[in-house]
């Protein structure tokens, strides 16, 4: 086998290695969330002297909570847009029963997420959820 092959299996099981050890890592976690990569965001903010708002996105969520994370003291204001609903997602949960399982903990992050903001946008996917918080009209856009 020449070292090209060889490098390009052995590439291929590292990598495959790799998604197996994250689709553990979301299967027997409390939520389904990347916390290395909350974590990075994080550094980042942590990086930068006086932020005025965050706008994070939906997708990854990670970026939500990293955003609420870092405004621990208010002063910063926090404006999600959200696209594709977390709680909901067939592809972060990889299996219905893990989705099933870890619903009410995965509402709980949004729930949050909706009180803490300053603002919430979302997009048609998000209304059935949103229409839960009607007496916070004037902050779900």
């Amino acid at each position: 086998m020449s070292n090209n092959k060889f490098l390009k299996k052995l590439y291929w099981a590292y990598k495959n290695y790799l998604r197996v050890i994250d689709y553990f890592k979301i299967l027997f976690s409390k939520v389904s969330v990347d916390q290395n990569l909350v974590d990075e965001y994080l550094n980042v903010l942590n990086n930068i002297d006086d932020i005025y708002a965050i706008i994070p996105t939906c997708y990854p969520f990670e970026s939500v909570i990293a955003a609420l994370n870092y405004n621990k003291n208010n002063k910063t204001k926090i404006f999600p847009i959200l696209f594709d609903k977390f709680s909901e997602s067939p592809t972060l949960h990889k299996f219905k029963l893990n989705k099933v399982i870890k619903k009410t903990r995965h509402s709980n992050l949004e729930k949050e997420m909706i009180y803490k903001s300053n603002a919430v946008f979302y997009t048609e996917a998000w209304e059935n959820i949103m229409a839960n918080y009607n007496k916070l009209d004037e902050k779900i856009k």
